[in-house]
């Protein structure tokens, strides 16, 4: 669980954030693009980027929900919380300026995950006559 990167310890929010989004924004586009309703027609590639950059928006706004009902000491400072009972959780995670930079390096990861999911997949073709040597 340690080498993860929301436990990996030298990292700073912002890599945190970016790190997972990617990984995120790339697993959710093969999802909606393959298995989704309109898997077969023309406009799959189209409307799985489309929707897995949706559904990078609703979690991003979820983490940063999250982060203000957490992080608020003024709201109500005895209310546990994942961060605040978990001691592996980073430091640098357990305070509102942190949890924002991982909130928006998440968005940013995420979207870029999505980005490079729907390259690659288009441009299949062209990279397996790379691969191969048939260019």
């Amino acid at each position: 669980m340690e080498n993860i990167p929301f436990y990996r310890p030298g990292l700073s929010p912002l890599l945190r954030g970016l790190e997972i989004g990617m990984a995120h924004g790339y697993l959710l586009f093969g999802s909606f693009a393959l298995l989704g309703p309109q898997r077969n027609s023309e406009q799959a590639n189209l409307i799985g980027l489309l929707s897995a950059c949706g559904l990078v928006v609703i979690l991003t706004i979820c983490l940063a929900i999250y982060g203000v009902a957490s992080f608020n000491q003024e709201w109500r400072s005895d209310f546990p919380t994942y961060s605040n009972v978990n001691p592996d959780v980073p430091n640098e995670l357990k305070t509102t300026s942190g949890w924002n930079q991982f909130a928006i390096a998440f968005f940013v990861g995420g979207l870029g995950g999505v980005f490079f999911a729907h390259q690659v997949y288009d441009h299949f073709d062209v990279l397996k006559a790379i691969l191969t040597g048939n260019l």
